[in-house]
């Protein structure tokens, strides 16, 4: 489950980022917050995102395939 967990946080912020969250919290003036929530949206990084988690997941079988753990 943890790989489409960390999917759908970093997608979440990136539709926080494409509807400017951070300018509607009125925080823009605020740099931390500028940086720890970001202001750019990009449908790319959706997309590495979502590659990431593929890999991830796919790891997570072979590795668990390999030493035979079930959780």
């Amino acid at each position: 489950w943890l790989p489409i967990i960390i999917f759908v946080f970093a997608a979440g912020v990136e539709v926080s980022q494409y509807f400017n969250i951070v300018g509607l919290l009125g925080l823009s003036d605020i740099s931390f917050f500028r940086i720890l929530i970001g202001t750019t949206f990009d449908i790319k990084d959706i997309i590495c995102y979502g590659v990431g988690c593929v890999i991830l997941q796919i790891l997570e079988i072979l590795i668990r395939k390999k030493f035979k753990v079930s959780i």
